[in-house]
């Protein structure tokens, strides 16, 4: 009785070590699943936006190489496949190393009021992202630096003259009486003339790097702030990760609401 008891704690032993090793194993399992699926993740999106990257400077290139001339409200688009046979830029390729879609990639122009609007569209593998970015109207930027702001045109004064003669006779005595002249001036003056241009209003651009997460849809995003204005950052979402701060490549942290004083690139900071 005693060894037959001894036999079935042995059992019920070997049993539960049996479990215990099938769930470490599956909880091991699980563990590096999720590793690798984020590691998957986030190599994707950097590839993704490295790509994105590339085409929107190719196409910026492209656009200023005599290619701005659309009409304001208007959009012009160029495919990754024109691009690439004008030799500005190579076939892209996922982390896979799968090329992107050529036909199906465009990058967008837009005429805005003093500036163009650029969106970038990429297709790598049925999976698809994009980004928006700005150039300034160099055309309309030249044209306001050489207006002055003030300009008043002062006319000189003029002088007229005005000359009235009149001639008397007398036949009784036979005694002429001399010419007389009259001689009247009456100046013209003209007030000045003041023409006023208003100001163009100057803004900073700022350029936002995701770093792996995305802002409406967006890997890269650029805004356009008035000068002098206080503005707050947008927060970025990324799955499996916090947002921290950003960053400028100084290592400058930005939070909250800032009233910049120049251009700034910013990168996301994650946790």
């Amino acid at each position: 009785m005693y060894q037959e008891d001894n036999k079935k704690n042995e059992l019920v032993k070997i049993a539960l070590r049996v479990i215990l090793f099938f769930l470490i194993f599956i909880l091991t399992f699980k563990l590096l699943s999720m590793v690798f699926n984020s590691r998957k993740q986030y190599l994707e999106k950097n590839n993704m936006s490295h790509n994105i990257s590339s085409l929107q400077e190719v196409a910026i290139r492209y656009f200023k190489d005599g290619n701005l001339d659309i009409e304001e409200g208007t959009t012009k688009k160029i495919s990754l496949k024109e691009l690439i046979e004008m030799n500005y830029i190579s076939e892209l390729k996922d982390e896979y190393e799968y090329v992107c879609s050529d036909s199906d990639s465009y990058v967008e122009l837009m005429k805005m009021d003093n500036e163009y609007r650029v969106k970038t569209y990429l297709v790598c593998n049925n999976k698809s992202d994009y980004s928006f970015t700005y150039i300034d109207d160099k055309t309309k930027e030249e044209e306001r630096n050489q207006e002055p702001t003030t300009t008043t045109a002062i006319v000189p004064e003029t002088t007229t003259t005005t000359t009235v003669t009149t001639t008397t006779k007398t036949v009784t005595k036979k005694t002429e009486v001399p010419t007389t002249t009259t001689t009247t001036t009456q100046p013209t003056t003209t007030a000045p003339i003041v023409i006023t241009t208003k100001p163009a209003v100057e803004r900073w651009s700022i350029s936002y790097n995701c770093n792996g997460g995305t802002i409406n849809g967006a890997v890269i995003y650029s805004v356009k702030i008035e000068k002098g204005k206080e503005f707050t950052l947008p927060i970025p979402t990324r799955d499996g990760f916090n947002f921290w701060h950003w960053e400028d490549s100084q290592g400058n942290v930005y939070e909250g609401s800032i009233k910049p004083t120049s251009d700034l690139k910013l990168i996301a900071k994650w946790h």
